[in-house]
């Protein structure tokens, strides 16, 4: 699979987050949910950090905008911003966390909103 087409799988898994949804990112290329009880340890374990699950969503993000000419990556950045917005959900509590979701979901906003003009 080419490293462009990790993005969309990527993009897939964000859409399908659910409010108290973690994502995991550490050991794979590709993400994971995690939605058990204890996954603050598991998570501290494998050192799979908020700083790079941001960081791994801001890429993502990035890598899709650079295709936005594709029909289906549109779509696919529509559904991947309401899994955002899921994960602002159970992050509410972080400040920082919450701010920087919101600078990822805003790098979506330009291609939506092309999108919708056409």
């Amino acid at each position: 699979m080419k490293g462009n087409d990790v993005a969309l799988v990527n993009l897939r898994v964000i859409a399908k987050l659910q409010p108290g949804d973690r994502l995991q990112c550490c050991d794979s290329r590709y993400f994971g949910i995690d939605r058990g009880w204890m996954t603050f340890i598991w998570r501290w374990l494998k050192a799979d950090t908020r700083q790079i699950t941001l960081e791994r969503l801001e890429e993502t993000i990035r890598a899709a905008h650079a295709r936005r000419g594709e029909p289906a990556v549109v779509g696919l950045l529509e559904s991947a911003c309401q899994g955002l917005t899921h994960l602002r959900e159970t992050y509410h509590t972080d400040p920082t966390t919450v701010s920087r979701l919101e600078s990822i979901q805003e790098l979506c906003a330009p291609v939506l909103d092309d999108e919708r003009a056409l």
